[in-house]
């Protein structure tokens, strides 16, 4: 059957169905938008069933002809308020559809009619939504008076009709509306203007710093992250210390992207007092690589620590290789521990970013060469941070400095070396009588080795050293937790031993038991059935011992 024939068959239905069969029939016409059935449908909408009329008035809404319109109009109010409402969705539908068809004008009248203020508040929204779309120039005032009226039920979402109204004459005319609107109305629409990002709006946005509303100014200074100028930073500036105000301006001076708004920003921290420049140099630090020269300036020059201490901090993950010199002179020269600190953290996460940190290495080597004491320890400390050989060259010579605070960093940085290369060294050091020293060299020892990069055989020839350097019984727990992470049968045979130490026992037993469930052989079995057997170990370990042993 062709479009033709289903078309009349669904029309000589309507005079031949009823109940729900006819509804479905009628928004079968309705989905085909079949002009044809309006005089019919028109006919049902004015009958006493309540369920096909609404269905009629919707069949009617998607056909929107001029017939089927005034057929919806000449029903509105006339009828139950059930098929009332269906009315309402029919001619939106049908401003929608005339909309479509490029027929504003016609929309507009239509939608106006049901821009009405007895209509349910849906019916209104959807009607100002279209009167927006079809003649812009009409909904701009009935916005501008929704915004100035004491309440006014569409409120509450006209605030996105702001973002579509185009054109500058709008923008200006809802920031005009500004001053006489009540403050949660004020922070709403500065935050739909800030949307438009139209300039237009920036003068109005700006008044709005001084309103007596906390909320207010605050949406003003974030509007201005989008609509602000260079002659807005001082403003912003003064208020990145203000409580909840400051949060939004040190947002908005990193987003402001207006020409020398960069500049200004910099002036400002020539003439502020050191809270605003701390502020301002974080905000530098967000605004990203242009930023990097001013900031390792501030770094070098400023009259406060936490000040250079924070462009410190900021410049560093803007830096690239050819900026490693600065940064080691600013740890070389550092006036502070915050700043020294700072430097050493910039360094060592610079130096990871390099192709070659031998370089980083040997330029803080040859830096730090003749400084004081606390210098040369703050550069062996971030010489442990960068790793590679030449650092560990450096740090191994520092270990026999006379100074205490030198030779500390030293076993500092050693101890807490990134890899498997200074092994011997903690070794060493595990045999010192200094027992901080031995302490740090097992738990380096012991981190290096559960880390990876060893055999099982060469960790446990490694750890039968550290057994033999141990010289109480923290220090052999100490070790004994690394072993137990070793799969290994010899592993396994060199924590056997340690069964016969009362404070150690269970400890030992709970290691081996450890190993065999993931290491399995002879020298794992011997050793589950020495624990299986020593009646001094605990009752449930030894019985995790005979199961791991099956």
């Amino acid at each position: 059957m062709n479009d033709a024939a289903s078309a009349l068959a669904l029309r000589e239905a309507l005079g031949t169905t009823r109940g729900m069969t006819l509804v479905g029939v009628v928004n079968s016409i309705g989905n085909r938008r079949d002009a044809a059935a309006t005089g019919r449908l028109a006919e049902m909408l004015g009958g006493d069933d309540a369920v096909l009329a609404a269905a009629s008035a919707a069949s009617l809404g998607k056909i929107a002809t001029p017939q089927a319109i005034a057929a919806l109009r000449s029903r509105r109010n006339a009828t139950m308020e059930k098929v009332n409402a269906a009315i309402d969705d029919a001619l939106i539908c049908a401003g929608d559809q005339l909309l479509t068809a490029g027929k504003n004008k016609e929309a507009a009248e239509l939608f106006g009619e049901l821009y009405r203020d007895e209509q349910p508040v849906r019916v209104r929204v959807a009607a100002l939504r279209g009167i927006a779309a079809a003649a812009p120039e009409k909904a701009m005032p009935m916005v501008v008076e929704i915004f100035k009226a004491e309440s006014h039920p569409v409120a509450p979402v006209v605030y996105g009709f702001v973002r579509q109204l185009g054109g500058e004459e709008a923008t200006r005319a809802f920031a005009g509306a500004l001053p006489a609107m009540r403050p949660m109305a004020q922070a709403l629409l500065i935050d739909a203007l800030a949307a438009r990002r139209d300039l237009a709006a920036r003068p109005a946005v700006v008044a709005m710093l001084d309103s007596a509303d906390e909320n207010v100014r605050i949406a003003a200074i974030k509007a201005l992250g989008v609509l602000g100028l260079a002659s807005d930073v001082p403003a912003l500036a003064s208020r990145t210390v203000k409580g909840n105000e400051g949060a939004a301006a040190r947002d908005a001076l990193s987003q402001m992207a207006g020409t020398g708004v960069q500049a200004a920003i910099v002036r400002q921290i020539g003439e502020a007092n050191p809270a605003v420049r701390l502020e301002l140099t974080k905000v530098l630090a967000r605004r990203g690589s242009q930023s990097l020269p001013v900031l390792l300036d501030i770094a070098g020059e400023d009259a406060d620590r936490n000040v250079r201490t924070e462009a410190i901090r900021g410049a560093g993950p803007l830096a690239s290789g050819k900026d490693l010199a600065r940064f080691v002179q600013l740890l070389v020269k550092a006036r502070s521990d915050g700043e020294r600190e700072a430097a050493g953290e910039a360094i060592g996460a610079l130096a990871g970013r390099l192709p070659d940190r031998d370089a980083a290495a040997d330029a803080i080597a040859s830096a730090m060469a003749g400084e004081p004491a606390s210098t040369r320890a703050a550069c062996i400390e971030v010489l442990g941070r960068i790793g590679g050989a030449r650092a560990l060259a450096t740090v191994r010579s520092a270990l026999a400095d006379k100074d205490d605070a030198v030779s500390g960093a030293a076993v500092r940085a050693v101890t807490g070396w990134p890899d498997g290369s200074a092994i011997p060294d903690m070794l060493a050091l595990a045999g010192s009588n200094n027992q901080t020293c031995r302490v740090l060299s097992l738990r380096g020892l012991v981190r290096v080795l559960n880390g990876g990069g060893q055999s099982a055989a060469e960790s446990v020839k490694i750890y039968a050293q550290m057994l033999a350097a141990a010289r109480n019984t923290d220090e052999t727990r100490l070790v004994l937790g690394g072993i137990g992470e070793v799969k290994s049968g010899a592993a396994a045979e060199l924590i056997v031993p340690l069964l016969a130490e009362d404070a150690l026992r269970n400890e030992a037993a709970t290691a081996i038991v450890k190993i065999a469930r993931a290491s399995k052989g002879p020298r794992v079995k011997e050793a589950l059935a020495k624990v299986a057997a020593d009646v001094r170990v605990d009752a449930a370990i030894r019985k995790q011992a005979e199961e791991a042993g099956k």
